[in-house]
């Protein structure tokens, strides 16, 4: 029977981290699942219509000074449906995450979005970039009480209608929906083959993918990130999980500025 693990967990010899799907026999099945390592593989149901009604916006901050793009984009994008704000702040500044929240407090803010939330972060010096990154989502995502997450990376400007976009066009059995940008390595950070290898080029249409960045992304499905992941990004790590769930990803044909700070 087909199985899903719920932790990183060794199976006849071969390493499993959370949520892959293994192949078992009755019997081996249930004495993990007794042990709490497995349970039952469940193909999520996908709805034939998209309609959505309200999304959490989250924003790590890290003390960027260019940050004043995002709180103009914020300011003034196409505001769709219902939005709430989430902001972590991992700059360890003062000054700056007072200037945050005096923004946050501001009357057109709360008139264009639901909620606004300030956290304050300071992830733990001896992690790697992306895993640090990693970490800042997992403290910030248990926060957000609505079922569609959008991710709005600091160094990233979206078009006006970004948002509009990504909620009007929602491709059916779509878990993943996003907006590419170029990539500080080179090429875009979108990739077409199970190993993440960025595209050189984007096509001129919406398209399925097997992975893409999430400096703007909008997430059906978003689970906590496995810190020992083996794979270089969060964000690739995390559509790998999701396409394993039976989750499709696609990215839109409008793309982002990415300031490569």
């Amino acid at each position: 029977m087909l199985a899903t693990t719920l932790r990183q967990t060794r199976i006849n010899g071969k390493k499993y981290y959370p949520h892959e799907k293994v192949e078992l026999s009755e019997s081996d099945f249930k004495r993990l699942s007794d042990m709490g390592i497995v349970e039952l593989y469940v193909k999520p149901q996908i709805s034939n219509t998209i309609k959505i009604n309200e999304v959490g916006i989250v924003v790590l901050l890290s003390g960027n000074k260019t940050v004043k793009h995002v709180q103009d984009w914020l300011r003034m994008c196409d505001v769709p449906c219902k939005c709430s704000l989430y902001f972590l702040d991992s700059s360890g500044c003062g000054k700056f995450g007072q200037r945050i929240k005096r923004w946050l407090g501001s009357s057109m803010i709360h008139k264009r979005y639901n909620k606004q939330v300030y956290l304050t972060y300071k992830p733990k010096f001896h992690l790697k970039k992306t895993d640090t990154v990693a970490e800042l989502y997992n403290q910030i995502i248990p926060f957000v009480s609505e079922s569609y997450i959008l991710t709005l990376e600091d160094d990233i400007e979206p078009p006006r209608d970004g948002l509009k976009r990504l909620i009007e066009d929602y491709p059916q059995g779509a878990f993943v929906f996003g907006m590419p940008y170029e990539s500080r390595h080179g090429g875009y950070a979108v990739s077409f083959d199970d190993v993440f290898i960025r595209s050189e080029t984007l096509p001129n249409e919406i398209a399925e993918v097997k992975a893409v960045g999430g400096g703007f992304t909008l997430w059906a499905d978003f689970e906590r990130i496995v810190r020992d992941r083996p794979y270089k990004g969060w964000d690739d790590w995390l559509c790998a999980r999701i396409r394993q769930r039976g989750g499709k990803v696609f990215i839109h044909s409008k793309h982002c500025k990415h300031y490569h700070t």
